[in-house]
């Protein structure tokens, strides 16, 4: 998630309801318990509801490619806000969520983050 997401900071997640999964907007950064037993914070591309409920396709701001989709139960939360060196910086705050959109809508802007953040 560089360079949204830093080596070092501090996250916040907030638990998101059954009933608000339905609410979450394209860009938000969702925790997720994923299949190989760890925790990831990626970007919210699309989410559909299906038979068997909501469906989440994910990807990071250097990712290539999107993560395998997630369910319900496995989000654990949204990012609220995050501490960098004592700064808490709000995500739902104008220029990060102006950052959200313009790497969901940029393709290619992960492609170039990818070679900044080696």
């Amino acid at each position: 998630m560089y360079p949204f997401i830093r080596e070092g900071d501090r996250c916040k997640f907030v638990s998101i309801a059954d009933d608000e999964m339905a609410t979450l907007r394209r860009g938000v950064v969702l925790l997720v318990a994923a299949d190989h037993g760890r925790f990831v914070a990626h970007r919210l591309y699309r989410s559909r509801r299906g038979l068997d409920g909501w469906t989440f396709i994910l990807k990071g701001d250097t990712n290539l490619c999107f993560d395998q989709d997630a369910k319900c139960g496995q989000i654990v939360g949204k990012l609220e806000s995050i501490d960098r060196g004592g700064r808490v910086i709000h995500v739902d705050r104008l220029p990060f969520l102006l950052w959200g959109w313009l790497v969901i809508r940029t393709p290619g802007l992960s492609r170039m983050l990818r070679k900044v953040a080696k």
